[in-house]
C-alpha cells in the first residue's frame, strides 16, 4: 500500500492505448464490482482505472464502463483507508480534466462532501491532500460544485491546506487554483469569511515562497484584491 501511494510508476503510454483498444477497461470494473469490500483488490484496480484514463480515449473508457460510480462506492465503503482514497481522487482527477460529464457525474454521485470529509480526516497526509486539491481545481470551473464546496466549509479546509503544506509547491498551486474558482466567482458571504480566515495573507505568503510559480501567479493576485474589496467590508 505505502509503494503505491509513493510510486510515480505508470503504464508506458502505448501498452494504455493497446489496453483501450482491446476493450480491456471493463475488465478491470468487473472485479471492483463483485468484490466491493475488498481493499486490496479496490486499491489494485482503482489505481490501474487512473493510469488507464490519462489520456482522452481511456477517459472515454473509464466513463463508459461505469468505472466513475465503483470509485464512489469504494470511497464510501473504504472511508478510512488512505490508500483507496489516493487512488479513488486520483482516478476523479484524471477522469474530470477537460470533462465536464464526468465532473457532473461525480457531483451528483455525491462526491464532494466525500472529498472534503477526506482532507479533513487525512489532514497531514500530502498524498490525499494533492489528489484532493486537483479535484477540487477541476470540479470548481462548475458553479454548482462551487457552492457545494462552500456548503461543506470547503474554503477553510483548502485553506488549512494551503497553511499546513506551505513549502510544497504542487500542493500549494493546486489548492489556490480550486480557491480562486470557488472565492472569485462567490457571494460576498463567500469572499468576506475568506478573508476573515487569513486567505489573503496565506495567499500572499505562498506566491513569496514560490515567485516563479505559473498558476501562483495567474490565479493569486485575484484573491489578494479581495483584502482591498468592498464586498468584504464588515
Amino acid at each position: 500500500h505505502q509503494w503505491l501511494l509513493q510510486t510515480d510508476t505508470q503504464f508506458p503510454a502505448d501498452f494504455r492505448e493497446k489496453f483501450v483498444d482491446k476493450n480491456l477497461v471493463p475488465r478491470v470494473v468487473r472485479p471492483l464490482e463483485q468484490f466491493p469490500d475488498v481493499e486490496n483488490i479496490q486499491q489494485i484496480g482503482l489505481w490501474c482505472l487512473h493510469n488507464l484514463c490519462i489520456e482522452e480515449k481511456g477517459q472515454r473508457a473509464v466513463m463508459d464502463c461505469g468505472a466513475l460510480q465503483v470509485g464512489v462506492a469504494a470511497v464510501e465503503c473504504f472511508p478510512d483507508s488512505e490508500a483507496v482514497l489516493a487512488e479513488a481522487l486520483a482516478l476523479f482527477h484524471h477522469a474530470t480534466f477537460m470533462d465536464g460529464k464526468a465532473t457532473r457525474k461525480l457531483r451528483r454521485l455525491g462526491l464532494v462532501p466525500r472529498i472534503m470529509t477526506a482532507m479533513n480526516q487525512f489532514a497531514d497526509v500530502a498524498p490525499i491532500q494533492l489528489r484532493a486539491c486537483y479535484l477540487l481545481a477541476n470540479l470548481t470551473e462548475k458553479k454548482k460544485a462551487r457552492k457545494l464546496v462552500v456548503d461543506y466549509e470547503g474554503v477553510v479546509l483548502v485553506l488549512n491546506t494551503v497553511k499546513h503544506f506551505h513549502d510544497n509547491e504542487d500542493i500549494v498551486e493546486m489548492a489556490v487554483e480550486a480557491l480562486h474558482n470557488v472565492v472569485t466567482e462567490g457571494d460576498a458571504a463567500t469572499k468576506k469569511r475568506f478573508v476573515l480566515e487569513e486567505g489573503v495573507e496565506t495567499i500572499s505568503q505562498a506566491m513569496q515562497e514560490f515567485p516563479n510559480n505559473k498558476k501562483l501567479a495567474e490565479f493569486g493576485p485575484a484573491l489578494l484584491e479581495l483584502g482591498s474589496s468592498t464586498t468584504c467590508a464588515p
